[in-house]
């Protein structure tokens, strides 16, 4: 199950600005703290800490499911919904180039899209307000999350016209536009939207486009020389679930119940290199950065004396994180990769870097 958390919160007390310099290697170390303890408990994580320059990278419990093979720090994760910043941010790559409006329609991208359907626009599909179904299944009606499973849905064949004619077929949840509503189908369509409007696989787009420019090598859902490294498995309940590779239900190609939504595979090292490309705005020219932020992360809120934004990935068993001071290129990334055991709390992440 893909999703998405983006965590708002009223804003807090503005606490006295520490300097971004000030205190790493304290800071670090309240960092390693948490997940130390996290780890003595039965947890696995990698935890990457950077401000400017200086980084702390460590990893914790086992890359298995029953403690045999240490965490390496360079272990590759499914990182879950962070897919569907990268779809969003494909979009937007779209739109900078010309080729895409954020108020085209599915019926002017895509034929026999029927009435209910064909004028969503693709800014209600980013937003979640499309009324596009959480997730449909083989039936085309919604699926309830109560029979959601990774192996049988995430993991299920599915190809791009299956996906669509699911879509097309399922009733909406709610006028489009009129609330919104977390969508995972509507970031399958996102995906279609792409590869219809950009004439390449989606996969191949998002790298090329939006991985290679930020220094991104070993995210996407296929292994290739980059992203060869060791691959974590998913528990669940005492289970290994393994890995997309290691079950090999990839091998004819991703699911598109599962494409542009969720799954891609990553490592703190290429969250890290997505922070500072947007801290940087190296991906987009100014005005489509600023549409990009505001449009998918929100707004921020002042934290530690700086703008803060929180942004997390699930499948139901790994769990990914991502705390981001811009304004002081400082960040936390963390992933986790048992579903007992989720990572340490926001608010205890959060505090550790804020604190003096």
């Amino acid at each position: 199950m893909a999703i998405l958390l983006l965590l708002q919160t009223a804003p807090p007390p503005v606490p006295e600005p520490v300097p971004a310099e000030a205190g790493f290697e304290v800071k670090a170390e309240r960092l390693d703290g948490l997940f130390r303890t996290a780890a003595a408990e039965g947890g696995s994580y990698i935890l990457h800490y950077q401000v400017g320059d200086r980084v702390f990278t460590r990893a914790y419990g086992s890359l298995d499911c029953f403690g045999k093979v240490p965490m390496p720090a360079s272990a590759l994760v499914d990182g879950g919904s962070l897919t569907k910043v990268f779809t969003s941010a494909a979009v937007y790559k779209l739109v900078e180039e010309g080729r895409l409006k954020l108020d085209d329609r599915l019926g002017e991208l895509f034929g026999s899209v029927p009435a209910d359907k064909a004028g969503i626009t693709v800014a209600q599909l980013l937003a979640h307000r499309s009324g596009i179904p959480n997730f449909i299944g083989r039936d085309g009606r919604p699926l309830p999350e109560s029979e959601w499973t990774v192996e049988g849905y995430d993991y299920a064949p599915a190809t791009r016209e299956e996906m669509l004619a699911r879509a097309w077929k399922a009733p909406l949840a709610f006028s489009p536009g009129s609330k919104d509503e977390y969508s995972n189908y509507g970031f399958n369509l996102l995906a279609a939207v792409i590869e219809r409007v950009s004439g390449r696989p989606y996969e191949a787009y998002v790298r090329e486009r939006i991985f290679a420019p930020a220094g991104m090598s070993r995210t996407g859902y296929r292994r290739s020389a980059a992203n060869a490294g060791p691959i974590a498995d998913q528990c669940r309940n005492g289970r290994s679930w393994g890995n997309p590779v290691s079950r090999g239900v990839w091998a004819l190609g991703v699911s598109w119940n599962l494409m542009g939504a969720g799954g891609m595979m990553t490592d703190v090292s290429d969250l890290q290199k997505w922070n500072s490309a947007m801290a940087s705005g190296a991906l987009f020219r100014p005005d489509i950065h600023r549409r990009f932020r505001a449009g998918y992360f929100g707004p921020s809120y002042r934290s530690c004396g700086t703008d803060a934004t929180f942004i997390g990935g699930s499948n139901g068993m790994t769990r990914s994180l991502i705390i981001h001071l811009p304004l002081r290129n400082e960040a936390v990334v963390s992933v986790g990769t048992r579903r007992e055991n989720p990572l340490p709390a926001e608010a205890d992440l959060r505090d550790s870097i804020c604190k003096r």
